[in-house]
C-alpha cells in the first residue's frame, strides 16, 4: 500500500535584524553564548592595548613628543612630586 504526500511549502521565517541579534546576545543567559561575549571582549581589549603599546613606544622611539602631550602625562601621573 503506497502513501502519497503532498510538498508542503516552507514557512517563511521572519529575518532578523542586526540591532535584534545585538539585543539577544547582550540580554543572553545562555552560557555559551556568555562565554563567546568574555573571548571577544577580552581580544578586543587585547587588541586595544597592543595599539596603546604601539603608540607609547613611537613616541620613546622619537625626539619629538607627537602622540601624548608632556604636560598632560605629568600632571595626571601619581608619581610626579610638584
Amino acid at each position: 500500500m503506497a502513501t502519497s504526500t503532498e510538498p508542503v511549502a516552507p514557512v517563511p521565517v521572519a529575518e532578523r535584524g542586526v540591532g535584534r541579534v545585538v539585543v539577544n546576545w547582550i540580554t543572553t543567559t545562555d552560557h555559551k553564548k556568555i562565554g563567546h561575549l568574555y573571548l571577544i571582549t577580552s581580544f578586543m581589549f587585547f587588541l586595544f592595548g597592543g595599539l596603546l603599546a604601539l603608540a607609547m613606544r613611537a613616541e620613546l622611539a622619537g625626539r619629538v613628543s607627537r602622540f601624548f602631550r608632556t604636560s598632560s602625562t605629568t600632571r595626571h601621573s601619581p608619581c610626579t612630586a610638584r
